[in-house]
């Protein structure tokens, strides 16, 4: 994504998110994040929301579809209990809104 710093914006998440809310998941909170991220612009590449060059493509980006996407990716990986499961739903769900907000603070909202 053109003008999006990663890194600069997973801070920005990262601060956004409520740790007490998460505090079972300690510091693999950050990880979580990282994970849904990088999920988060696969999944925008996969479905032609960004071109290879980061640029906005013909895709529509359908945030229930990302949401599933990711969840179930950081599930499969870590390989979670349905009861880590749920946790990382509510992390992630907590994630695409601090995305979101930044996204729009930075002024990189689709159109």
């Amino acid at each position: 994504m053109q003008g999006y710093n990663q890194e600069d914006a997973l801070r920005a998440i990262a601060r956004s998110i409520d740790r007490k809310q998460f505090s079972e998941l300690g510091p693999s909170i950050d990880g979580i994040l990282r994970q849904a991220q990088a999920l988060d612009l696969q999944f925008m590449h996969d479905t032609g929301v960004l071109d290879a060059d980061g640029y906005a493509g013909d895709g529509y980006y359908d945030d229930d579809e990302a949401f599933e996407f990711i969840v179930e990716e950081i599930v499969r990986q870590r390989g979670c209990n349905e009861e880590q499961a749920v946790l990382v739903a509510a992390v992630v769900d907590a994630y695409m809104g601090a995305q979101a907000a930044y996204l729009h603070r930075m002024g990189l909202e689709a159109e």
